[in-house]
């Protein structure tokens, strides 16, 4: 990944480059609390009932992967995304420690070779 994202940032010219996969689940089916309504669905129901596969394909960082040339970051003060930034698709997730259930998760994952 780190090698991919590298070549990526040098032969597209970019200042900076990540990590990103498909987001798990689908954010046009979010439901938020509106005070006073209730929860209700953030973009409308008419997404929350569609199917999941017509929907336009979202992406998240996987916070796998950073590549900023050196000099564009020090620039944009210690930002990780610097104009114009690039992203390196990857198809595993991967996973966010926080505790001690992520621990074991990540652990099976590498046991298994899903890395």
């Amino acid at each position: 990944m780190i090698d991919g994202c590298l070549a990526t940032c040098i032969n597209k010219d970019a200042a900076s480059c990540s990590t990103i996969s498909i987001h798990d689940e689908h954010p046009m089916k979010s439901l938020i609390e509106m005070p006073g309504f209730g929860i209700t669905p953030y973009f409308g129901e008419e997404y929350l009932n569609a199917p999941r596969q017509s929907l336009p394909k979202f992406y998240k960082q996987t916070g796998s992967v950073y590549v900023n040339r050196v000099a564009d970051f020090m620039e944009a003060g210690g930002v990780a995304f610097v104009q114009p930034w690039v992203p390196y698709v990857v198809s595993w997730r991967g996973v966010d420690i926080d505790d001690e259930f992520d621990l074991a998760v990540a652990d099976m994952a590498l046991r298994k070779g899903l890395s």
